[in-house]
């Protein structure tokens, strides 16, 4: 774990998902803290109780996996198209087949092979901000977390390696922001959507376990308890967030978010709107080359 602390911030990264369990199951819960992470019910985080909500995270939910195989999917080969699904050809000196015309003619390049398939392997670090206010429906994650599933298997398709982290951030209300960073996946590994479904799609993960983070991390003013209030407000603000993870991490990071406006857009439409940000905002263009 990483931790960066000044007077108007706690910022803990943790470098993957036992490194967090470790530290919220075992770090004592503030006597002043409330207990959120163990009161709510199933209707609101989607779990009943914070022990089920930690063999989830750590075991992997198979109930929401066989869910999320059921929800609206998204046509990667239609979204992508030519830049994965259709080989290129080209004359060359060898090949798997003549050409004819070519060989007639005395050219050298008289046969014809396929072009190797171009992929960016760029690294993208992208980032799930999971804060959302208490209105947000479970329904509402879900179908959000379902989109940013397929958008991941689809940029891992067109040639992106994704190192992947969600980020839990909170106003207090007392002059100090909580953060909260891990590490879900590296770009050394495929993404496994069976063993990151929890964390990015199940309301628990922020229902609980980051309520539970919030409970136990060391907060300044412990006699005025931020979680005695509604457990602050979700900080979703793009810009904020990335310039604060890039001045402590040294990292530039892709923010998706979870409170936005197509929770509950279809999965084609959403996609297309986030493959339109990654292109104007970071200069990804998932369907062509880099702008």
């Amino acid at each position: 774990m990483y931790q960066y602390k000044r007077k108007d911030i706690l910022f803990n990264s943790f470098s993957n998902i036992s490194e967090f369990y470790n530290y919220i199951s075992k770090t004592p819960k503030r006597p002043s803290a409330d207990n959120s992470s163990e009161e709510n019910g199933r209707g609101f985080s989607g779990t009943e109780s914070l022990e089920e909500a930690y063999n989830l995270l750590l075991s992997g939910d198979e109930d929401l996996y066989k869910k999320y195989k059921g929800l609206e999917k998204l046509s990667i080969e239609k979204i992508l198209g030519n830049v994965i699904n259709r080989p290129k050809q080209k004359n060359d000196v060898v090949g798997f087949q003549a050409n004819v015309p070519q060989y007639l003619l005395g050219l050298p390049t008289n046969m014809i092979n396929q072009e190797p398939k171009k992929t960016s392997q760029k690294v993208l670090n992208i980032v799930l901000s999971i804060g959302v206010s208490a209105y947000v429906s479970k329904q509402e994650i879900e179908n959000v977390g379902n989109l940013y599933i397929q958008v991941l298997d689809l940029l891992e398709k067109a040639g992106y390696r994704v190192n992947l982290y969600t980020l839990h951030a909170v106003d207090t209300y007392h002059n100090e922001d909580i953060y909260c960073i891990v590490r879900i996946k590296t770009d050394r590994e495929p993404f496994n959507i069976k063993k990151s479904i929890f964390p990015i799609m199940h309301p628990s993960y922020l229902r609980r376990v980051g309520f539970r983070y919030n409970e136990v991390c060391e907060i300044d003013n412990i006699s005025n308890d931020f979680t005695q209030s509604g457990y602050g407000r979700p900080i979703t603000d793009k810009k904020e967030l990335r310039d604060k993870l890039n001045k402590i991490l040294k990292i530039d990071f892709i923010v998706w978010r979870f409170q936005q406006d197509f929770a509950n857009a279809g999965v084609e439409k959403a996609t297309k709107k986030i493959l339109k940000e990654l292109k104007e905002d970071y200069g990804i263009d998932v369907l062509g080359e880099e702008v």
